[in-house]
């Protein structure tokens, strides 16, 4: 009878524990930290699509693009685009990303059947421009991914990150405050170089 008060006793303060360390728990991820994954925002054409001009010239990832996209989707990372286009594309943001997405769609390669995954990215978090002053390396586009990382999250540090295969648009988001990455392409059977997540983007 001893024996069964004993293990009777140490079967409910375990029990006791599991339930304050699972209480702790989420307590703890309640409180999670807003800015604890930063705002990552992407230029487009020849950062993450090959978009070479040319009759008949099929669109798809630059090589590794879409791995790398997935590993910060898969870590709670928030993404973005900030993206020159023409300035007959729209007279407001949807209607000009409507027309991304169509040329995009349209001149996309048909052997890769997965598309460009549009649902990576926050749709209220791709900059367009609205007329030439706007187009990238000016400061205004990205101004506004800035303030809009920081509204969306909560926070103000640390700063958005923008990664783009231009030196002047690292130049100007640099100068702006965000944190930019020059994306270096990828030499022959390797792939394009983009920030580590591991010790660059935090």
């Amino acid at each position: 009878m001893k024996r069964f008060i004993f293990a009777l006793s140490t079967f409910l303060i375990l029990l006791v524990s599991i339930e304050s360390a699972n209480a702790a728990g989420t307590k703890s991820a309640s409180k999670a930290d807003p800015c604890a994954k930063n705002w990552v925002f992407f230029d487009l054409g020849d950062t993450l699509v090959d978009s070479k001009a040319g009759k008949n010239h099929l669109m798809t990832y630059l090589p590794g693009a879409v791995n790398y996209l997935k590993n910060l989707k898969d870590q709670g990372y928030q993404m973005g685009l900030i993206s020159n286009i023409p300035d007959d594309w729209g007279v407001s943001p949807a209607t000009r990303l409507v027309r991304l997405k169509k040329e995009i769609a349209d001149s996309w390669n048909p052997a890769d059947k997965e598309g460009f995954h549009w649902e990576w990215f926050n749709e209220d978090a791709i900059f367009l421009p609205a007329q030439a002053s706007e187009r990238k390396p000016a400061p205004i586009l990205f101004h506004r991914a800035i303030s809009f990382a920081q509204k969306a999250s909560g926070c103000k540090r640390p700063v958005p990150y923008f990664q783009s295969e231009s030196p002047d648009e690292i130049a100007a988001a640099n100068q702006t405050g965000m944190q930019g990455f020059l994306v270096v392409p990828a030499a022959p059977g390797k792939d394009t170089v983009y920030a580590p997540v591991s010790q660059s983007i935090k």
